[in-house]
């Protein structure tokens, strides 16, 4: 027997999408699994200085989720069109009002600071994985989206949890994936844009002594690191679920980045998503973690 908890609606950097928490009872004890909701709907940040595609990215969230709690969180994509000015309080009190006129009280909307969207990751991680293994022993999780990254080491208790989260350039405005747009961009400007990239996204990085223990890793890097490899895909493919050594990890992101550093000619989009990834993970396994770590 199983029950939904509620829907949640992530307005993430590059869309909007939703899981379907579900409680089931595994040996007795009650275990929260996560359904993806199969729509994909437009960035909250763009949609909220639209009223057409606010009108259309609500009603695809009615339809898509006619019944039940709708918990709606928007994350750095919208903190960050907030500190530009792009967006303002004004808009978000506007989307608050529809929200609550389409979908009534069933709906709850907040955005989320750094702080905030670290430990809900984490506890998501807690959730999904320690339930799952419970002989694994976590230091901690690193996830990483669009517009930031969050970075959860583990406490004896969840009091003493530290986060930090910290803008990671992936869709930096004016950056390598925001002049691609969908199309291609010149290999001399691919590559000139990559040199620079290691150093800016160091430079964002939380002061922390070098990380050991097992981490899980979520999110773009750990689709990166994990998912299984296409022509058309950026990922790696070392495999999901599974725990991969600081080296083994390294080695492969090096070897991906060498082999597709942009030489000539126009690099497609799919290529540069990849390389920018490859080079977000090269940089935190060596700045934040030690070489005896597992991921």
């Amino acid at each position: 027997m199983s029950k939904t908890v509620a829907h949640i609606v992530d307005c993430g950097s590059g869309a909007t999408r939703a899981k379907r928490p579900t409680e089931v009872l595994v040996d007795g004890v009650p275990i929260l699994t996560k359904e993806k909701c199969q729509f994909q709907g437009e960035r909250l940040a763009e949609a909220l200085v639209d009223d057409a595609e606010l009108d259309a990215l609500l009603h695809l969230i009615a339809t898509e989720i006619p019944e039940g709690i709708v918990l709606i969180g928007a994350t750095a994509g919208v903190r960050s069109a907030l500190e530009d000015g792009t967006v303002t309080d004004s808009h978000l009190k506007a989307f608050e009002e529809k929200c609550f006129s389409i979908l009534e009280s069933r709906a709850q909307f907040n955005v989320l600071s750094p702080e905030d969207e670290a430990r809900c990751e984490w506890a998501s991680v807690h959730y999904s994985v320690v339930h799952e293994c419970a002989a694994l022993e976590l230091a901690g999780m690193i996830s990483g989206g669009g517009m930031s990254c969050q970075l959860a080491l583990a406490g004896d208790d969840p009091a003493q949890t530290q986060v930090f989260s910290w803008s990671n350039l992936v869709f930096e405005p004016g950056g390598l994936l925001h002049r691609v747009g969908e199309g291609s961009l010149p290999a001399r400007e691919v590559a000139q844009g990559l040199e620079i990239l290691p150093a800016a996204m160091a430079a964002k990085l939380p002061e922390v002594a070098l990380l050991r223990g097992t981490y899980v890793v979520i999110e773009w890097p750990g689709y990166f690191i994990g998912a299984e490899k296409s022509a058309s895909d950026p990922a790696i493919g070392l495999g999901l679920e599974c725990a991969l050594c600081h080296s083994d990890v390294l080695r492969a992101v090096e070897e991906r980045l060498a082999n597709d550093w942009p030489e000539e000619g126009e690099v497609l989009r799919h290529r540069i998503i990849g390389l920018v990834i490859g080079t977000l993970v090269k940089v935190l396994l060596r700045n934040l973690f030690h070489e005896s770590a597992f991921f």
